[in-house]
């Protein structure tokens, strides 16, 4: 993925987060202050979802393909960015014909 897909896609997922902080929790997020330093004490998937998409950018592993290695599809990330399989791979046949679960999509650093 370049650089400037990254960088678009991490500013967007930053403006989600901000969005449903204001929206959900009433949080005027100053754009000085991470916005992890937020994410801290919600329990809300979404926003668990970003902030690991957001960890993974920053450990050089988003958009990489925990089964194959292979780039995960931009359009993809941009849709679930808490995806961790390429399209490719989130076939039923990569899981032994069954729909991987959440835990199997989602792997915690």
């Amino acid at each position: 993925m370049g650089r400037n897909s990254l960088a678009s896609l991490q500013f967007q997922l930053k403006q989600e987060i901000r969005r449903i902080l204001r929206e959900d929790y009433a949080l005027d997020v100053d754009s000085e202050i991470p916005v992890r330093y937020y994410l801290d004490f919600k329990n809300n998937d979404r926003l668990l979802e970003l902030r690991e998409a957001l960890d993974r950018m920053d450990h050089g592993k988003f958009g990489i393909c925990l089964t194959c290695g292979g780039p995960i599809e931009i359009s993809l990330l941009k849709s679930s960015p808490g995806v961790q399989f390429c399209e490719a791979c989130l076939e039923p046949t990569h899981f032994g014909g069954a729909e991987p679960t959440r835990s199997e999509h989602i792997h915690h650093y």
